[in-house]
């Protein structure tokens, strides 16, 4: 059972999305991808640490 960390939420959103999911499959398929940049181009108003040096 999925609970949320917050009191004022029951944690019936995610319960409700999944049944959701299933009743109109809207991708047949589904998948996570992770990308990992390879480079920075311009100019940024900070340092960004998604590039390791």
């Amino acid at each position: 059972m999925v609970r949320g960390r917050q009191p004022e939420i029951d944690g019936t959103g995610h319960r409700d999305a999944m049944k959701e999911r299933v009743r109109r499959d809207f991708h047949y398929e589904f998948t996570t991808m992770r990308f990992v940049p390879l480079s920075e181009h311009g100019q940024w108003p900070e340092p960004t640490p998604l590039l390791r040096a």
